[in-house]
C-alpha cells in the first residue's frame, strides 16, 4: 500500500520535479503542472497536482500502455490523501495479475 509519508510534500514539486515511484506492477507519476520551477518566486501561477498510473514496468516516457491521469487543486493539504486514494483505485488486482481500471 502506498501511504502518505511514501509521498514527498507539496514543497518538492515547487522545485519543478516529477516523482515517480511503483507499488505492485502499477507504476505512478506525480508531478506539478505546469512542470516548472516556482520554488522562491513570489507569483507561482496557477498549478494542478497532476497523478498519473499506468502498468509497469516501463517508465512514464517510454510506456506503451494506457495512462490514467487526474488532477488535484495543487494548494490543497489534503490533495497527498487524494493522490493515494487515486492511486489504489487505478489499480485493481484479480488473481495475482493487475488490471487497470478507471
Amino acid at each position: 500500500m502506498i501511504k502518505e509519508n511514501d509521498i514527498y510534500s507539496l514543497i518538492h514539486y515547487e522545485y519543478g520535479l516529477p516523482y515517480s515511484g511503483d507499488y505492485n506492477g502499477m507504476r505512478y507519476r506525480i508531478a506539478r503542472n505546469p512542470l516548472e520551477r516556482v520554488f522562491g518566486k513570489k507569483e507561482k501561477g496557477e498549478a494542478t497536482l497532476e497523478t498519473t498510473v499506468w502498468k509497469g514496468p516501463f517508465a512514464f516516457d517510454t510506456t506503451t500502455e494506457e495512462k490514467i491521469t487526474k488532477e488535484f487543486p495543487f494548494s490543497e493539504k489534503s490533495c497527498m490523501i487524494k493522490v493515494q486514494r487515486n492511486a489504489h483505485r487505478a489499480l485493481k488486482i484479480e488473481g495475482g495479475k493487475n488490471t487497470m481500471r478507471k
